[in-house]
């Protein structure tokens, strides 16, 4: 989507974002990249003539456990659908599954993250962007849709990673 944070450097010059603290700039990374993926696939749903009906993002280190995953033709498409963990019941921002029609609300979300002043308070990004979008929409929280590894759970729960060194090591990881 950017490679080597080029694009995402010329953003942040122009939006002149030098007052945010260190995480803020990485919670507006985040989103830029999220905005650049939301722009690809608008860009192949253009060249290829359709829209999809729902749009599902998560994270690289999410995952299913549960061969009960969500059923997309069982959705509440007014309804923006957020992971929480069904073992200690975080709710996380590394994921949503959305009607198609919401993505215009992920796209701005952005502007939300430069807007805050974190000179004077840490911003949360999951409290921030499930708020915001709970302002415009419905929102539902599901443990079966994903689990980020290293919130509640170790990976040697996830049915489909075999290798027992990858376990080792990715247990390893999460307790330091």
């Amino acid at each position: 989507i950017d490679k080597n944070n080029q694009q995402f450097t010329a953003y942040l010059k122009h939006h002149n974002l030098s007052k945010h603290r260190n995480h803020t700039v990485n919670m507006i990374s985040s989103c830029f990249k999220i905005n650049g993926a939301i722009y690809l696939m608008e860009a192949y749903e253009k060249q290829h003539g359709f829209r999809y009906d729902i749009v599902m993002r998560c994270r690289l280190d999410f995952y299913s456990c549960d061969n009960n995953f969500v059923d997309p033709y069982q959705l509440n498409l007014d309804a923006v659908y957020f992971p929480v963990s069904r073992f200690n019941r975080h709710k996380d921002d590394g994921g949503f599954i959305i009607k198609r029609d919401f993505i215009d609300e992920c796209k701005d979300f952005i502007d939300v993250i430069i807007g805050f002043d974190d000179t004077s308070e840490y911003i949360i990004i999951e409290e921030q962007f499930h708020h915001y979008m709970k302002s415009k929409h419905n929102i539902a929280y599901i443990p079966n849709f994903a689990y980020r590894i290293g919130l509640g759970c170790k990976p040697s729960t996830i049915p489909y990673i075999q290798n027992l060194d990858l376990l080792q090591s990715l247990e390893y990881d999460n307790e330091l």
